[in-house]
This record gives C-alpha cells, sequence and structure tokens, in this order.
C-alpha cells in the first residue's frame, strides 16, 4: 500500500505499532537477544522447506490456518495437516518437546490465550484459527573457542 501510494504521488510511511511478535515476547516473557529469534507463516514454512536452527526461538504464525486460502469464524487447523507440520518439525525437536500455542489479546483488558503442550500432542490438539506457535530452543548451543576468547583478550 505504501509503495502504491508513492507511486502515484503520495508521501507516505510505516508507523511502529504494536505486533504480534512484540505480544508474544511480553506475554510469554520471550528475550529474543537470548538466543535468536526466527520467524515464518507456518504455511510458507513447509511449503518451501525453510531451514531454520532448533537452538533459537522459532516462531510460526498462522498455524490454526496451515494450508487455508481463507479464513472463516470458528474455524481450526486441520488434524491431518498439523501432522505434516509435527513431523517436520521432528526432524529437529524430540517428541516431548514443549511448544505454546499461543493467541495475543485483542483487548488490554483481556488475558492472552497461552496454551502449553508437547510436540508430539500438536496434530490432536484443537488449534484456533488465530493461533501462532511458539517453539522454544533447544538447550545445546556451543560457543566457538575462537570468538569466546575475544572478551578475555580486552
Amino acid at each position: 500500500a505504501i509503495e502504491q501510494a508513492r507511486h502515484k504521488g503520495y508521501r507516505a510511511r510505516m508507523l511502529p505499532g504494536i505486533s504480534a511478535e512484540g505480544c508474544l515476547y511480553a506475554d510469554l516473557g520471550v528475550n529474543p537477544g537470548d538466543c535468536g529469534c526466527q520467524s515464518f507463516e507456518a504455511t510458507d514454512l513447509l511449503a518451501f522447506q525453510r531451514r531454520f536452527d532448533p537452538t533459537s526461538v522459532l516462531i510460526l504464525y498462522q498455524a490454526g490456518v496451515l494450508g487455508e486460502a481463507s479464513v472463516r469464524r470458528g474455524m481450526k487447523a486441520r488434524p491431518e495437516r498439523l501432522a505434516v507440520l509435527t513431523r517436520f518439525l521432528r526432524r529437529a525437536y524430540p517428541p516431548n518437546h514443549p511448544v505454546i500455542l499461543y493467541e495475543a489479546s485483542p483487548f488490554p483488558t483481556c488475558e492472552p490465550a497461552i496454551r502449553e503442550i508437547r510436540l508430539k500432542d500438536l496434530q490432536k490438539t484443537a488449534v484456533p484459527a488465530m493461533t501462532t506457535l511458539y517453539v522454544p530452543p533447544l538447550p545445546n548451543r556451543r560457543p566457538r573457542a575462537s570468538i569466546m576468547n575475544w572478551y578475555h583478550e580486552g
């Protein structure tokens, strides 16, 4: 929209605002600076077999409408599609790895929806349309010794 407006000769710019990612960080107490963060649209992750680092946070948007062309009220993710997502994630994470189904509250006086489950249970869980899937990082990060020596050279 901004590029279209500019192309027509209008001045246009994007202003910052509250984002789904910002709400998730605040509601779950996540600091993306701790180990990094990657985010993908869930269908895009599967369709293009995106690569990700399981030792940093993984955020999957629109997990509740996985593979859907449009959204309808009361819609939930199809179990067979969640099974495909589960198999894809199982390449990097163990079956008991925790994942969080997250929905930001649209109102400041209401609580967000936060539900922790195990990855193996994702395919049999009712996942509402507006759900974001938060996958915590695996703990096995090993720093490069040559880089860590920089801290001691100072």
